[in-house]
């Protein structure tokens, strides 16, 4: 009976010791309290093997009838060991709650170490990510700025281009008005000049007119001889007077008569200068556009509906007769 209980004991601690030496295999830090239980149940199971070699000495020494005395302290050691037995069972099992705990206890903490330096590592790139953002947020706001800067420098550039151009187109309209001025202030100074000879002519007409009365009133009186040449030349004088008062109405009435397909070459500078004053605010810029425009329209009444339209101007001005006269003679 004892032998069967000392093998029994010694099969558990084969067992517990498997299960041990496992779970120090698969350890990587070993905790303390579970080395000193692998090392009591190895003394456990070296004690019961020792006590399995007495127990076969004895019985092969004694025989096999042994007395109820022998059986009673076999009975009572047997008790005795088992009592030990769960004993170091549950010091055992205590052993590997400590060690599970522990074990459990390093997990946590590496895991909280893990998950810090994970944090850590997140917003360091975070931090790295922040910092790439803003260093390519400020390259892009730079190179903007840089961009806005030559398009302003490109806008200022053309800008000027455009004011010299518009300078020179200026300079070159108002040189061309004050050509095209000169050439009507010659035609007009012409014309004047022409009707200056028309009333000479007409002047001296009507003093060889009275001369002539009074040669007759003469001759009717005292008969006188009048020689061809006389005659020849009296009628040669009226005939020239006659053509240069047909010629001077015809050059007056030819200048304010003609047609004209623009109407910037048609207004004098006095004339632009006297419309931009009185027909359009002093806007010159207004006073370009609408001329553009009227040179488009097929008709004069369109362009006196647009006129009326966009302006509200006296008919009895002065200023507003000429530019109307001119606007005539477009169409």
């Amino acid at each position: 009976m004892k032998k069967d209980v000392k093998i029994a004991l010694i099969i558990k601690d084969i067992n517990e010791l498997q299960i041990l030496t496992k779970g120090l295999h698969e350890m990587n830090d070993i905790p303390a309290q579970y080395l000193d239980l692998a090392i009591v149940k190895s003394r456990s199971l070296l004690e019961n093997l020792q006590q399995l070699e007495n127990i076969l000495h004895n019985d092969f020494s004694a025989g096999i009838d042994l007395d109820e005395k022998r059986l009673v302290a076999e009975r009572e050691a047997a008790e005795r060991e088992r009592i030990e037995a769960e004993r170091i069972e549950r010091e055992r099992i205590e052993a590997e709650h400590r060690a599970e705990e522990a074990r459990l206890a390093e997990e946590k903490r590496r895991a909280e170490e893990e998950a810090k330096r994970a944090e850590e590592a997140r917003k360091a790139a975070e931090a790295r990510k922040a910092e790439e953002e803003a260093r390519r947020l400020e390259e892009q706001r730079r190179a903007e700025a840089e961009r806005a800067e030559r398009e302003r420098l490109e806008a200022e550039r053309l800008e000027r281009e455009r004011i010299e151009a518009e300078h020179r187109a200026e300079e070159a309209r108002l040189a061309e008005e004050k050509r095209r001025a000169e050439e009507e202030a010659k035609r007009a100074e012409e014309a004047r000049k022409a009707e200056e000879a028309r009333k000479a002519a007409e002047e001296e007409a009507r003093t060889n007119q009275t001369k002539i009365e009074e040669e007759k009133s003469i001759v009717e009186e005292q008969p006188q001889v009048t020689t061809v040449a006389d005659s020849i030349h009296t009628q040669e004088s009226v005939k020239d007077v006659i053509a240069r008062e047909t010629d001077s109405n015809t050059i007056a009435n030819s200048i304010g008569n003609k047609k004209i397909t623009d109407l910037k070459s048609a207004i004098t500078i006095a004339d632009r200068f006297l419309f931009q004053r009185e027909l359009f605010g002093g806007d010159g810029e207004l006073l370009n556009k609408t001329i553009s425009k009227l040179n488009t329209m097929n008709s004069l009444e369109e362009a006196r509906e647009y006129i009326q339209s966009h302006f509200d101007w006296s008919s009895d001005r002065p200023s507003v007769v000429n530019f109307m006269k001119i606007l005539e003679r477009r169409f």
